[in-house]
């Protein structure tokens, strides 16, 4: 049912709240979720549009979806992570029913979504009966804030590191990007442009952990890929997948590839002023 309970405990309820002039928008997997944190963010309105393994293609329907929520010359964060490119999971059920309790039909990416619209969800705003009996509240969950060294020996990270890596390799399959991702972030991309937003592609930092595991020759085909989108429409592709200050830094990360609030902290001062070069205003 499409209560405020079940959005809470599925993260889609905070699409029932957003401002209505946001100043800097970031889309994307998890990655962006704990790389771009709200509350860490004082300079403006940041509303993060991120769900778990969200694909370009939700981006987009998100994307267009709050287009009127934007602020004029917004920033549009687009986290590009590993598998972003090469993987469409939108024909899952369970990840594109988080989005039916708030997207219309026509928003939604297939006909598998639409049919699970139509016939298994049942729309209304709250269901105070379970609320009460499962002591919840219309809060976001929040952010893990313990680090990898207390979560973690070190090797219990590499194997994380290596476990993970192989799960993005796989959903990654021989690196050919898929037809409907292209689509949709092109789209996405384009009306950027067109609407005076400012757009940035980013990858938030990972660990050595998992990047240790990465081959060489995907990295460098995956950062191609990446960087012509970026040149295909004069925009910024910024990387920090490797970047030596957070790679080992262990008290920035809750595991191998998300950051803690400190880390998210570090990790924007330093996405902000470097988009200053791209951005001066």
């Amino acid at each position: 049912l499409n209560s405020d309970y079940e959005r809470d405990a599925d993260l889609s309820l905070k699409f029932k709240y957003v401002p209505d002039s946001v100043d800097v928008a970031a889309f994307g997997s998890s990655h962006a979720g704990n790389g771009f944190q709200a509350p860490q963010y004082h300079d403006g309105t940041l509303f993060n549009f991120y769900m778990s393994m969200q694909s370009p293609i939700m981006d987009n329907r998100l994307y267009f979806h709050f287009h009127d929520h934007l602020a004029k010359n917004a920033v549009v964060i687009i986290d590009l992570s590993y598998f972003s490119l090469y993987y469409n999971n939108t024909h899952s059920v369970d990840h594109f029913k988080r989005y039916c309790s708030f997207l219309s039909i026509g928003e939604l990416p297939n006909w598998n979504a639409k049919l699970y619209r139509l016939f298994r969800v049942v729309d209304f705003d709250f269901n105070p009966v379970a609320s009460f009996l499962m002591h919840k509240t219309a809060e976001l969950t929040p952010f893990h804030t313990s680090t990898t060294s207390e979560r973690f020996s070190a090797e219990e990270l590499t194997a994380i590191g290596s476990d993970l890596a192989k799960t993005f390799l796989g959903f990654s399959g021989d690196q050919t990007i898929d037809p409907e991702v292209d689509q949709a972030l092109r789209e996405m991309l384009a009306d950027c442009v067109a609407q005076g937003y400012r757009p940035v592609l980013v990858t938030t930092p990972y660990q050595i952990e998992l990047n240790q595991c990465i081959p060489d020759a995907f990295l460098a085909t995956f950062r191609a890929d990446c960087a012509r989108y970026a040149a295909d429409y004069d925009i910024p592709y910024l990387d920090y997948s490797h970047d030596e200050r957070f790679s080992r830094a262990r008290a920035y990360f809750v595991d191998t590839d998300h950051l803690t609030s400190d880390g998210s902290a570090a990790f924007m001062q330093l996405f902000f002023q470097d988009l200053k070069q791209y951005y001066p205003d």
